[in-house]
């Protein structure tokens, strides 16, 4: 996971994302209400004002699990396969270590 949020946030350390930008109340209103397109795949942002379990931040998990699908085929890795749960628990963990820092 750290690999990932390294390719998709271009960060190191969890504490780089102490410059990370929220998308704005409108725009994840927009989302939540059906109205807006939701996140960007190419420019991913979390929305740290709020839960992981908001509409937005399940839809950036989404997002973040087939990008570890698509580097995990794309780089050959052999570890152990895990189920989408487990991938999604862990990159959620990972959303709650990074918002106590931001």
């Amino acid at each position: 996971v750290r690999e990932l949020f390294g390719n998709v946030f271009s960060v190191t350390r969890d504490e780089d994302f102490l410059s990370h930008e929220s998308p704005s109340h409108e725009v994840v209103m927009s989302f939540t209400e059906g109205d807006g397109p939701g996140p960007d795949p190419i420019d991913l942002q979390w929305d740290f004002t709020g839960p992981v379990s908001l509409l937005w931040n399940q839809a950036v998990v989404e997002i973040l699990l087939d990008k570890l699908h698509a580097l995990c085929t794309e780089e050959k890795w052999t570890t152990k396969p895990r189920s989408d749960e487990y991938w999604k628990e862990v990159i959620k963990q990972k959303f709650n270590r990074i918002k106590v820092i931001w």
